[in-house]
């Protein structure tokens, strides 16, 4: 006779072996999208899924999980990234993970820099700021530098290359020759600043006023100060003809006299500082009394 009896055994899987990328990198420009190969791999017993286990990585580099196919998208910027994979399955993940390395290779910059807003022109003592520059780096960031010799109150961000300019730029016109570079090349331009002179603003007197009296009459005022933005100038009394000829202003600094002459009474002494484009005129008020000040 004979006996049959039941024997029953479970074979589990392998962890996954073996997970080669043929080749194992890839060298690209920047702004060219590509793919892996499908890499090779020993499943033992279970077909499972691909992973990137590295952190950090931009969203434009993902795996199919099925395949193992690596993508990358064109927007990367230059560098290299170190693309961690596994296989898994239910008995775990291959290890050490398989390295894929991608190489992404910066273009030289390109674009419009500053133009159309390649000029400006500004009156003498008025800071400001260029716009800033439109540039494609290529993937890479790099610096921009002035490459000529300029006025020390013109200097630029190495960043973003916006050129800045202070109030002590002499007249004239600038040229400035403005390089922007990466490790793959550069790009060059030029951004014109024209100053020039502006009409005299803030002529001022401290204080604006001053009485005297009858039996002392004779004085002065404090010396005006004023911003001539790059012309000096000379000053004047705009309402001389119906002003006493006791009152006088000194043409170099602006200070107003007046004489013993002066008899009681209010005179309105209309200050002019003029240059080559414009003048400004304000009041200084003289006032005589017949008693004690």
């Amino acid at each position: 006779g004979s006996v049959t009896t039941t024997y029953a055994f479970n074979v589990k899987p392998g962890i996954p072996t073996n997970l080669v990328y043929t080749p194992s990198s890839a060298t690209v420009i920047y702004g060219t999208g590509g793919s892996s190969n499908i890499p090779t791999v020993n499943w033992n017993g279970e077909v499972g899924t691909f992973a990137i286990t590295s952190t950090g990585l931009p969203a434009g580099i993902t795996i199919n999980a099925t395949t193992g196919k690596i993508t990358w998208t064109g927007t990367l910027l230059a560098g290299i990234y170190n693309i961690n994979v596994v296989a898994k399955n239910s008995s775990g993940s291959s290890t050490p993970p398989t390295v894929f390395v991608l190489t992404i290779k910066p273009l030289a910059p390109t674009g419009t820099m500053y133009a159309p807003n390649d000029k400006t022109l500004v009156i003498y003592g008025n800071t400001g700021k260029s716009v800033t520059p439109v540039i494609n780096w290529g993937g890479e960031a790099g610096t921009f530098t002035i490459t000529n010799a300029v006025d020390a109150g013109i200097s630029i961000d190495n960043k973003t290359g916006v050129i800045s300019w202070g109030s002590t730029v002499a007249l004239g016109v600038h040229t400035i020759q403005v390089k922007a570079t990466n490790s793959a090349g550069s790009i060059t331009a030029t951004y014109q600043l024209t100053v020039v002179v502006g009409a005299p603003t803030n002529l001022v007197y401290n204080p604006n006023n001053k009485t005297v009296n009858i039996t002392a009459v004779a004085g002065n005022s404090a010396t005006p100060t004023v911003n001539w933005h790059g012309e000096t100038g000379s000053f004047s009394i705009s309402n001389a003809a119906s002003l006493p000829a006791a009152i006088t202003i000194n043409a170099n600094t602006g200070v107003i006299s007046w004489n013993n002459t002066l008899t009681v009474g209010t005179y309105v002494v209309k200050a002019t500082a003029a240059n080559s484009a414009g003048s400004i005129t304000v009041n200084y008020t003289i006032t005589v009394v017949a008693g004690p000040t």
